[in-house]
């Protein structure tokens, strides 16, 4: 039951904040904000493009030799470590 409670509560405040984000007026000091330089944008654009190629290209590498050794590791942790709680 209280579980259920704070999960009503947290979306009843990110609604909130999501209104007021996204929907609310805006305040008077942030009228003069303007958009990023042109610069900026194509800047940000060029590091975005060549994240997301290193990580496409190096996935395979990078699930081989970190994440599936992390993930079986967690797993066979946590089931350890929940039968040494329960007391199997």
């Amino acid at each position: 039951v209280f579980v259920i409670f704070v999960s009503v509560l947290t979306l009843g405040y990110y609604l909130r904040m999501d209104r007021y984000v996204f929907f609310g007026k805006i305040r008077e000091k942030f009228g003069r904000i303007k958009e990023s330089p042109g610069f900026m944008v194509v800047s940000l654009f060029i590091l975005t493009l060549i994240t997301a190629l290193l990580g496409v290209i190096l996935l395979p590498h990078l699930r081989v030799a970190f994440l599936n050794p992390a993930a079986k590791s967690l797993i066979k942790g946590v089931t350890e470590y929940i039968s040494m709680v329960m007391g199997g």
